[in-house]
């Protein structure tokens, strides 16, 4: 209509502006778009065209879709919401660029030589380069030669330029040419494989072949995530957005000086075999298009056909494979007790070589790096991964040498100890409250945070001897601006549903638990170190907010009845969980009986909401359990717990009936 050409999709067709396919294809997704609509006004019982997550299944429903389940019918939905979106977006702005050229012609003079306009030259098999375009000689350039549709891409990559309209809409039109029997040619193969070998450049290239149809031809397994809506905790783009994104995270790596990408600069620049990490990442999440609780088991499946389709052998097709079943092992590992030598013996385990920990830790952060941006994986979370990375480089270098240095490390931890707390304490009292925590206390713990606890429970004694307050927990609060928290430490006498009682106590006075590390030591004296926020998601400075979580904890601790349900059932949500919507989630639980020989750890993933770790922990001390550690960790909205478990004699739960019951008491918290 802007251009004079016509104000409806008919007149466009007749004008050979658009062709009759992608008519009825805008139509299509118009009329579904308006009926959308009709239903959001009608549900919500006057105007409102935001489609939130709450609305997503309630028009699911209303709409007829024939899923078993509400979170069913909401993905089918939104795939089509998505989809229709899609198309109206691709074939608007090929349509606007037609018009826009045809009606504008070249430029000129000094905006010519900017834009990049250099006349027309030929460029090469059957296309010419227009600027920073490329077209097509004729618009049988495909049927002459099929493979063309691949080799275009390489053309593409080769001259760093973009696909004009009409060759745009050429290769929409012309990509069903794209059989299983040309797929399989030797030099279709040859072309693919060689675009994704160009480190740094292969995300663009690949969205390009994506939104023209192409990619999903070539790699059969992907096309399903298209438009796919991933229903959990950090995923807010669908399945082959996160999927492209994360190829072009990987791209921003190479030769980076950000100084959070440097790092996996050096290690991209030594990757010698470039395109299985890329298809590695293109299949990381193919898994997901058959709704599988376990996707990275399909993916790796998906993985092993591909890999035979470009006829790679023995290493390549078990390296290909072994990235895809694994590139979530990283993030799982890094959740638990890397102080522990059999964590990184068990990695070890299955890495078995440096170059395989090196592309994983390359597609873990790119991976994670695509959910939701660099902040999604950043401070002490990447930290983690990092010091889980060297620990287990050196495991691989040996297993001798590795048990070496990590003596060596706790050697000269005490000695760090020992001179931080010269003038202090006496060396009987340091040495005595070292053997009372344990080892693995002293590979977690700075000098200087050790001796901070060793201040902390000297003042804790003494208030026993010296005063009436000796059943009062010490309570420590330190604010961390930078990192937007607060850590606060608590010192009190063990005692049953003690956990329990501080994180319930916590959610009370409306703080927020992001991580949290408990340590006791033999004599019964605990040291819990939590990390928590305000509803704000700033550090607890206010006054009134510590005085009300430490009264409350004091009353807990005190009374021979758990209040702190009733209370904290009147509590509403936080603005935190009322910013991320009513969605809901699915939650995970997993026993876990290897990672750390003789002992039981119990992973839980939930949305997180005020209350959930007290709750958890209340559940577990009803079936009689004690918790021995825990990594507590908060992040957007999802909680992250990993529990250590032992019966009150200390020993491993190896009864399966009673594990069985554990886990049906969780489940009915994580689902409340």
């Amino acid at each position: 209509r802007v251009c004079g050409e016509g104000s409806t999709l008919g007149e466009l067709v007749k004008r050979n502006w658009l062709g009759a396919p992608e008519a009825a294809q805008t139509e299509k997704a118009f009329v579904f778009l308006m009926t959308l609509r009709e239903w959001l006004h009608n549900l919500q019982g006057g105007p409102g065209d935001i489609l939130t997550l709450r609305l997503q299944g309630e028009v699911a429903v209303a709409m007829g879709y024939p899923q078993p389940n509400i979170l069913r019918k909401s993905e089918a939905l939104m795939r089509e919401v998505y989809g229709h979106m899609r198309t109206i977006h691709l074939l608007c702005n090929s349509t606007a660029t037609r018009l826009c050229q045809q009606k504008l012609g070249k430029p000129r003079g000094l905006w010519a030589f900017f834009s990049g306009w250099q006349g027309t030259r030929r460029a090469t098999d059957g296309f010419v380069l227009k600027g920073a375009e490329l077209g097509a000689e004729h618009p049988e350039v495909f049927k002459e030669d099929p493979v063309r549709l691949i080799r275009v891409f390489r053309i593409l990559q080769d001259q760093g330029s973009v696909p004009g309209a009409e060759l745009t809409a050429l290769l929409r039109a012309n990509f069903s040419l794209l059989t299983d029997e040309l797929i399989a040619q030797k030099e279709a193969q040859e072309t693919f494989l060689h675009i994704l070998r160009q480190k740094g450049k292969v995300g663009r290239v690949l969205r390009l072949m994506h939104e023209n149809g192409i990619l999903g031809r070539m790699i059969p397994e992907f096309a399903p995530l298209t438009c796919l809506v991933q229903h959990e905790f950090f995923h807010r783009y669908t399945a082959d957005e996160h999927t492209l994104v994360c190829l072009e995270q990987l791209d921003a790596m190479l030769g980076s000086q950000e100084p959070d990408l440097r790092k996996y600069a050096e290690l991209y620049a030594k990757v010698e075999v470039p395109e299985i990490l890329a298809l590695a990442v293109l299949l990381h999440d193919t898994g997901k298009a058959e709704l599988s609780r376990n996707h990275e088991e399909v993916g790796a499946a998906n993985a092993a056909a591909v890999a035979r389709r470009f006829h790679f052998r023995g290493r390549e097709l078990r390296l290909m494979t072994f990235l895809v079943d694994h590139h979530m092992t990283l993030g799982v590992f890094a959740r638990k007790n890397l102080d522990e030598p059999e964590t990184i013996r068990a990695l070890a385990r299955i890495v078995q070589d440096a170059e395989r920990l090196d592309l994983l830790m390359l597609i873990s952060a790119a991976d994670v790096r695509a959910v939701a941006g660099k902040n999604n994986w950043s401070g002490w979370r990447e930290l983690l991964v990092w010091d889980l990375y060297r620990r287990t480089r050196r495991m691989l270098a040996g297993e001798e040498e590795f048990l070496r240095a990590e003596e060596e490390k706790l050697a000269g931890r005490m000695e760090e100890v020992k001179t931080a707390a010269q003038g202090k304490f006496s060396e009987e009292e340091i040495r005595l409250h070292l053997e009372k925590m344990g080892a693995t206390y002293l590979r977690q713990c700075s000098a200087d945070l050790v001796v901070r606890h060793l201040q902390a429970v000297h003042d804790f004694v003494e208030r026993r001897v010296s005063g009436p307050d000796a059943l009062v927990p010490l309570v420590e609060w330190t604010d961390q601006e930078e990192e937007g928290h607060t850590e606060v430490l608590v010192v009190t006498w063990n005692r049953e549903k003690l956990f329990s009682k501080i994180a319930g106590s916590f959610a009370v006075a409306g703080l927020n638990i992001l991580s949290a590390n408990i340590f006791t030591r033999d004599d019964d004296v605990v040291l819990d170190t939590f990390r928590v926020c305000n509803e704000r998601m700033e550090p607890v400075s206010h006054r009134v907010d510590r005085e009300n979580f430490e009264k409350t904890l004091t009353d807990a601790l005190g009374e021979t009845q758990d209040h702190l349900t009733e209370r904290l059932a009147e509590s509403g949500p936080t603005l935190w969980q009322k910013a991320l919507g009513e969605a809901e989630f699915p939650a995970s639980l997993r026993v876990d009986q290897e990672s750390e020989p003789g002992k039981t750890l119990v992973h839980v993933e939930a949305p997180d909401r005020v209350g959930l770790l007290h709750a958890l922990t209340q559940a577990i001390s009803e079936e009689d359990l004690q918790i021995s550690a825990a990594r507590i960790t908060t992040e957007k909205g999802a909680a992250l717990d990993t529990f250590t478990l032992e019966d009150r004699e200390g020993n491993p739960l190896v009864d399966a009936d009673r594990l069985g019951r554990l886990l049906l008491r969780l489940k009915r918290v994580v689902s409340r």
